[in-house]
């Protein structure tokens, strides 16, 4: 089971072996700014819990936001930027103008919601 602990501005997650297990991650420390959810009503695992690459979510308890820099957006949107413009030209070959298109609107929403 985790222990949440608040101190200062910081909120503390102790977890348990299982929770160790189903996140892929230690204990967390999440600034206490950085919460946007709180579930207290635990859920049984999933299995989209199983595969957690962020350890950001403590099965039941928190979802914590990971806190992005405008830089890694920007690396985030190029390196997509990249993919798009390769997937493109593999899949479709025509004018690349149109992948410049749904590239811009994948930067919007990159910077909009991560």
């Amino acid at each position: 089971m985790a222990h949440l602990e608040i101190a200062q501005d910081w909120l503390h997650i102790r977890l348990g072996m299982y929770e160790k297990v189903l996140t892929v991650h230690g204990s967390l420390t999440v600034n206490l700014t950085h919460i946007r959810k709180v579930d207290p009503h635990p859920k049984a695992p999933e299995a989209v819990d199983l595969v957690n690459f962020s350890g950001t979510y403590v099965p039941g308890r928190v979802v914590a936001g990971t806190e992005t820099t405008r830089g890694d957006r920007l690396f985030i949107t190029l390196l997509g930027s990249a993919f798009i413009n390769l997937a493109w030209l593999g899949l479709i070959g025509g004018p690349q103008w149109w992948a410049l298109v749904v590239c811009l609107a994948y930067a919007a929403a990159v910077f909009r919601y991560v």
